[in-house]
């Protein structure tokens, strides 16, 4: 898995500067979301407001322009950091954006993630360890993921490539 050393160059000065700030809250864990989305190169798009994750029973301080997404727990290898910046990486991400996706901008999510070295296999897992009552995102992703067809690394790459694959075996 890639873990990047600086937020993009589409990350302008100021963003940057609300992204480290948000996580500077209290009771704040990561930024999450559509803005680890962003800063993981997912979507091309950044986000009008900052994005971020606190541990469920925590009450972080509010402050506009950020949004607070609260959660039951979170595995330590769950956050990755950007710079000084703690962010969700990449294969939560998407689990997490998966609630807030059409099926085809999961598709590209899944494309791009797996252009940063994340596997099929490891988004099916982190989907699945994830799953819950209540929590839209796993179980979303893994409709996306069986509507992409099992693909794997390589598959996903020849795809890029233009190569024809072979049909999948019934």
């Amino acid at each position: 898995m890639s873990n990047l050393l600086s937020l993009p160059d589409t990350c302008a000065p100021d963003r940057a500067s609300a992204l480290a700030h948000a996580v500077r809250s209290r009771g704040i864990t990561a930024i999450s979301h559509h803005s680890a989305a962003h800063v993981h190169g997912l979507t091309s798009e950044a986000p009008a407001l900052v994005h971020v994750l606190a541990l469920r029973g925590s009450h972080p301080t509010s402050s506009s322009g950020v949004i607070v997404h609260h959660t039951r727990t979170l595995d330590a290898g769950s956050v990755v950091r950007v710079g000084d910046v703690p962010i969700t990486d990449i294969a939560s991400t998407v689990v997490m954006m998966a609630a807030y996706s059409t099926v085809a901008e999961m598709q590209a999510m899944i494309r791009a993630a797996c252009r940063l070295d994340v596997s099929i296999e490891e988004l099916r897992h982190v989907a699945s360890v994830r799953r819950r009552r209540g929590r839209a995102g796993p179980g979303r992703l893994l409709d996306a993921l069986e509507q992409l067809g099992h693909d794997t690394r390589g598959e996903l790459r020849a795809r890029r490539r233009g190569e024809q694959l072979a049909p999948p075996a019934a």
